[in-house]
């Protein structure tokens, strides 16, 4: 089987950034600040599922700031 280059994407990217984060706040709080730049708007659903998973994993406390409207309905 030939070995496949993995295309790091940005998406791929801030996820891994956010993973990481949560991991080094294990026990504590993590801030995230302009949620909307760093979510796919077309897979935010998802991802945010994911996220509260990981951080409930980690026992991590997360607070998110936004700038958009259509998120925080979004989310809410």
């Amino acid at each position: 089987m030939p070995f496949q280059r993995i295309r790091n994407s940005d998406g791929l990217k801030n996820m891994l950034t956010i993973f990481g984060a949560i991991a080094q706040a294990a026990g504590g709080i993590l801030l995230m600040d302009g949620v909307e730049t760093w979510i796919c708007a077309k897979r935010d659903d998802d991802i945010f599922r994911w996220i509260l998973k990981a951080c409930s994993a980690f026992d991590v406390q997360m607070l998110i700031t936004t700038h958009s409207l259509e998120t925080i309905v979004g989310y809410s």
